[in-house]
């Protein structure tokens, strides 16, 4: 519980995409009732562990692409976040550019990030109205049961 506050504050908002369609009304509408796209949503939102220690972001574009990040806290100064981008396949969300970095803060606030790979692949997926996630590259997300928290 102790790292809820550091963890909220180092989400990334910055990180969506914004789309600039020639015309935003007529972009939402598609949108809204695209089938992908509405697949897609499903896994949108801001997802945290049972734990308390993992935030799972996922966000959708417009052509029902999904972007993610989670954050898993270690220590109050030990983090790892993956970032990734994937769709939805059947009933799971799947990615194959996975990319992990480790990062330390020291006690000025001073980040030592370190990126230990990329194009890692795994996938996330519904259990009942829990998402689990499954990493091919170092099974990071192996126990871990996300919860839907709310709206990213």
């Amino acid at each position: 519980m102790a790292f809820v506050m550091p963890l909220m504050m180092l989400t990334s908002c910055g990180k969506k995409s914004e789309d600039s369609p020639e015309s935003a009304s007529e972009a939402a509408t598609t949108a809204e009732t695209d089938p992908e796209v509405l697949k897609a949503k499903a896994f949108a939102g801001e997802w945290r562990d049972e734990d308390d220690n993992a935030i799972l972001d996922i966000w959708v574009d417009s052509e029902a692409v999904c972007h993610g990040e989670i954050i898993v806290t270690h220590s109050e100064n030990e983090l790892t976040f993956w970032y990734f981008t994937g769709t939805v396949v059947g009933e799971e969300l799947v990615y194959l550019d996975c990319e992990r970095v480790d990062a330390h803060y020291d006690d000025m606030g001073e980040v030592n990030d370190e990126s230990i790979y990329t194009r890692g692949r795994g996938n996330i997926g519904f259990s009942g109205k829990y998402i689990f996630w499954n990493d091919s590259k170092d099974d990071a997300g192996a126990g871990m049961v996300f919860e839907y928290y709310g709206e990213y």
